[in-house]
C-alpha cells in the first residue's frame, strides 16, 4: 500500500494566545501530554500517514516535543510565512499528494476518502470546507463545479477553509516566485483552475484560536 505524506503547520507565534505563548509555542498548548500538536499527530497516524511538522517559533521546544511524540521529520521555516516550507518540496521535485493541516484546527474526517476523491478528480488540489460561525476566516467563493474562484480573509459566516487540504505538489513546480504565504499557493492554483472544494466536510471541527478556545479540547474527543 502506498503511504502518503502529511504536513502539520505548527511554526507560528500564536499571538492571540498571549501571554501563554510568551514561553510556550501555541501547538504545545494547553500542556505537552494533550497539546494541539499531539492530538493532530494522533489523528493523522490513524491513517498510516508519514508525518512532517513545520517548526519556527521556539524551535528547540518544538523539536524536543517532536522527540517525545516520536516524530522525526520536521521543516524549519526560519520565521518565514506558513507556506515557505513548500519551496523545499518544489525544489526537490517531491511527487504526489500531500495532506496539509494546521495544528489549531482539530477535526474528525476520513482522510482515506479524501484521498480517494483527490484521485477521482484529476488529482486537483482540494480544500476541505466547513460552515463558519461569525469571525474572521478564509471565505471560499466557488462555482457549480466546486472550483474555487477566490479565497479572502473576511469577517462573517459562510463556507470557510477548515484548515485541511490536499495539495498536488506537481502543480506548484512552475510557480515563478518563492512561496511565502498560503494565499500565494491558492492564488496560483486558482489561476490554473487546479483548486477545488472537497465534497467531504468534517464530522466534527473546532478552531482553537484564543486562550478561551483551549477549553474546547477537553470535550472534543
Amino acid at each position: 500500500m502506498t503511504r502518503h505524506r502529511a504536513v502539520i503547520l505548527a511554526a507560528g507565534y500564536g499571538k492571540r494566545m498571549l501571554p501563554l505563548t510568551k514561553k510556550t509555542p501555541k501547538p504545545l498548548l494547553p500542556k505537552i501530554e494533550n497539546s494541539l500538536l499531539f492530538n493532530q499527530i494522533n489523528f493523522l497516524k490513524k491513517f498510516s500517514l508519514d508525518v512532517t511538522v513545520t517548526v519556527g517559533y521556539k524551535k528547540q521546544k518544538m523539536i524536543d516535543a517532536l522527540e517525545t511524540y516520536e516524530i522525526n521529520d520536521y521543516i524549519y521555516t526560519k520565521d518565514k510565512g506558513n507556506a515557505y516550507w513548500l519551496n523545499s518540496l518544489k525544489n526537490n521535485k517531491i511527487d504526489g499528494p500531500t495532506i496539509v493541516i494546521t495544528s489549531d484546527n482539530l477535526m474528525e474526517i476520513n482522510l482515506n476518502s479524501l484521498l480517494d476523491e483527490y484521485y477521482k478528480k484529476s488529482e486537483k488540489s482540494l480544500i476541505v470546507s466547513t460552515e463558519s460561525f461569525e469571525g474572521n476566516h478564509d471565505k471560499l467563493d466557488i462555482n457549480n463545479k466546486n472550483e474555487v474562484l477566490s479565497m479572502n480573509y473576511q469577517k462573517g459566516s459562510g463556507l470557510i477553509a477548515s484548515g485541511l487540504q490536499v495539495l498536488n505538489i506537481n502543480d506548484l513546480y512552475d510557480y515563478p516566485n518563492v512561496f511565502n504565504d498560503f494565499h500565494d499557493v491558492w492564488t496560483y492554483l486558482i489561476s490554473n483552475k487546479r483548486l477545488n472544494v472537497s465534497e467531504l466536510q468534517p464530522e466534527k471541527w473546532i478552531n482553537v484560536d484564543t486562550v478561551e478556545d483551549l477549553e474546547k479540547i477537553k470535550t472534543f474527543y
